[in-house]
């Protein structure tokens, strides 16, 4: 049976992920999605990537299961992603996603997802944009916490203390 671990590189030897061959390239990107997508559910974050430059998104399984979707109900399209949060706050999660293009910055949203049975959570939104040599924007990178919990449990406290 085959190992899904990278191959390890004594010192001195090809470090480098230019000087992995091909299929040793392939294992290692298998080996980091496997390792991102364990840490996700460890830590209950989960992310996508948008490629403002296509048009499309790639979305973690801990987010899809975040979401309470499956891959079958997205398209990768924003519109459809969009279509997963509260309609009072797409269009502010639209601009700040829009600003942090135009200024090439960071950015950190709250914003509300409605799940297929009604729930609504809240999702603490956070991202990076990396341009390209040219300072053309090519991905956004978001990490995603949901802090309903905390929410409910701070709201709670002030509540007490009033």
């Amino acid at each position: 049976m085959a190992s899904t671990k990278p191959p390890i590189r004594e010192a001195g030897s090809r470090s480098s992920a230019q000087s992995l061959t091909p299929a040793e390239r392939a294992m290692q990107e298998v080996y980091n999605a496997n390792i991102l997508s364990r840490i996700e559910e460890v830590a209950r974050v989960g992310s996508f990537r948008w490629k403002p430059t296509v048009g499309r998104l790639a979305l973690s399984a801990e987010l899809y299961r975040m979401l309470s979707r499956t891959t079958a109900q997205f398209d990768g399209t924003m519109e459809r992603f969009l279509g997963f949060f509260h309609p009072e706050d797409r269009d502010e999660l639209l601009d700040t996603l829009r600003r942090a293009l135009r200024k090439e910055q960071s950015f950190r949203q709250l914003a509300r997802i409605v799940r297929p049975n009604k729930e609504t959570r809240v999702l603490d939104i956070a991202g990076n944009v990396i341009p390209d040599e040219s300072g053309i924007i090519v991905e956004v990178y978001c990490i995603c916490r949901d802090i309903t919990e905390e929410q409910l449990i701070e709201t709670r406290l002030l509540q007490s203390e009033a």
